[in-house]
């Protein structure tokens, strides 16, 4: 079971389908942050304060966010789908592959490619490595591990 906090953007049937996985999932309007301007910076730190994983559909912003400091509980970043309990089992099995959250962030890439019968599901991780300064990317993609050369 994972912790997540919703973005303020982020469907709501989403989080109900996560919480009938099993998840706690906190919304952005019942810690009462909804419709106040917070700024992005601000609500990636409150979710990382209370160790949740922030759920989001503010691709850009986040991903810039995270990229600067990937001091946090974790971010998933998701395209919009029209089918949310699809996309909440997306998000539920990626969290679960990924293991520990901690300072990484998950691009659900959910609706691409899309048929009656098969659905192209890809990921894009972000790791922080304490090596040297930078950050590891990669792509999951149909179970293969696929580095991202910059």
């Amino acid at each position: 079971m994972a912790l997540f906090y919703t973005n303020e953007n982020f469907p709501i049937k989403v989080a109900f389908h996560l919480r009938e996985m099993g998840h706690d999932v906190l919304t952005s309007h019942a810690a009462g942050n909804a419709n106040q301007r917070i700024p992005d910076d601000e609500v990636l730190a409150f979710a990382a304060k209370a160790g949740r994983i922030l759920l989001t559909i503010n691709r850009r912003d986040f991903i810039e966010i995270h990229e600067k400091s990937p001091k946090h509980a974790g971010v998933v970043v998701c395209t919009q789908n029209p089918d949310l309990r699809e996309q909440a089992e997306q998000i539920d099995k990626a969290v679960q592959d990924a293991g520990d959250m901690a300072g990484k962030l998950i691009q659900s890439i959910g609706d691409k490619g899309k048929t009656e019968s098969n659905v192209d599901v890809s990921l894009r991780i972000q790791i922080p490595v304490t090596d040297f300064d930078g950050m590891v990317e990669m792509i999951i993609a149909h179970g293969e591990i696929i580095p991202i050369n910059h």
